[in-house]
C-alpha cells in the first residue's frame, strides 16, 4: 500500500531526516518547504521576498503497489485541472460520454505538452512533447481526433527541428528510449466533420 502526494505550488520536499549528504528512506515523514529561507540568513529568499500570501495546493491518492506512470498522471492531472464547456452543433461527431483529443498507443508514454509551436501554428504546427515513464524503449503512435498528421519533425526541447519524423496512416509513428523525453513538431490538417444543422 502507498500514498501518492502531488502539489502544484511547493517545489521542494525533505524526506524523513535526510541531510545534505544522506537520504533517509525509512522515516515515514515528508516535510514540504513552503517558504524559501532554509538556513538562517545565507541561502534562499530572505523574508519570503516580502510576500504575505502563499497558496499551497496538495492532492493525495492511496494505491496498492507503486506505479510511476500512474503517479505521474495523477500529478499532472492535479497540476493541470480539466476545463470543460458545452459543445453544440456537432452531435454526429462527438460522443457525449467520452471524447479524447489525442490517442497515444503506449500507456507508459505520457503526453507532457501539446501546444502551438513557438514559431507559430502556421509555420511549425503544434509541439508535442512525450515522456516515456518505462525503462524500456517504446515504439508508439499518436493520433489526434479530427486531424490528420500531414508531416512531422523531430525537435529539441526548445523546438529546433533536427530531422523528419515518420508519419504513417495519418498519425505520428515514433520511438522513444526508456525514461526519455522527445519533442515533435506536427503539421495538422483538419478532417471534414459532419455537422448536424
Amino acid at each position: 500500500m502507498g500514498v501518492t502526494l502531488a502539489n502544484a505550488d511547493c517545489l521542494f520536499m525533505k524526506r524523513g531526516n535526510s541531510t545534505l549528504t544522506s537520504l533517509d528512506t525509512t522515516t515515514p515523514q515528508i516535510n514540504v518547504m513552503v517558504g524559501g529561507q532554509v538556513d538562517g540568513s545565507k541561502l534562499g529568499i530572505y523574508n519570503q521576498g516580502g510576500g504575505s500570501y502563499f497558496l499551497q495546493r496538495f492532492a493525495l491518492r492511496t494505491h496498492g503497489a507503486f506505479n510511476q506512470t500512474s503517479a505521474m498522471q495523477f500529478g499532472l492531472e492535479h497540476q493541470n485541472p480539466l476545463v470543460t464547456g458545452p459543445v453544440t452543433g456537432a452531435s454526429a461527431s462527438f460522443n457525449e460520454k467520452s471524447y479524447s483529443l489525442l490517442a497515444l498507443s503506449d500507456p507508459n508514454v505520457l503526453m507532457w505538452a501539446l501546444k502551438p509551436a513557438e514559431d507559430g501554428i502556421s509555420n511549425a504546427g503544434v509541439a508535442l512533447r512525450v515522456w516515456n515513464m518505462s525503462g524500456a524503449e517504446s515504439n508508439f503512435t499518436v493520433r489526434l481526433a479530427g486531424c490528420i498528421v500531414a508531416s512531422a519533425k523531430q525537435a529539441t526541447h526548445i523546438e529546433t527541428p533536427t530531422g523528419d519524423a515518420q508519419v504513417s496512416d495519418r498519425a505520428l509513428v515514433a520511438t522513444v528510449a526508456g525514461h526519455a523525453m522527445e519533442t515533435y513538431l506536427l503539421k495538422l490538417v483538419a478532417e471534414k466533420l459532419q455537422i448536424d444543422k
